[in-house]
């Protein structure tokens, strides 16, 4: 019984690390650096809406 729950403390650990350490977008970031976050975002979702049209029709 002590294995096992030792097994399931190690593989959260695991994947708690796995989830500290995975790869973070920061698209906000991305945006501040051109200094126009609204407009960026609303740009993408401009495009993103015509391309779900585009796919749709």
């Amino acid at each position: 019984m002590k294995k096992i729950f030792a097994m399931l403390l190690v593989l959260g650990m695991v994947a708690s690390m796995f989830v500290a350490c995975g790869d973070k977008k920061d698209e906000e970031a991305t945006d501040a650096a051109t200094g126009d976050t609204a407009a960026a975002t609303e740009a993408a979702t401009e495009a993103d809406t015509a391309a779900d049209a585009e796919t749709a029709a």
